[in-house]
């Protein structure tokens, strides 16, 4: 659990990070 909790973190930043970028885009 321990190590799992790391990676489906990255994975949740990962989606904001696209999804902010996407925003940004579509805003500019």
């Amino acid at each position: 659990m321990i190590s799992y909790l790391p990676n489906y973190m990255y994975y949740i930043l990962r989606c904001i990070q696209k999804s902010d970028l996407y925003i940004f885009k579509l805003q500019f």
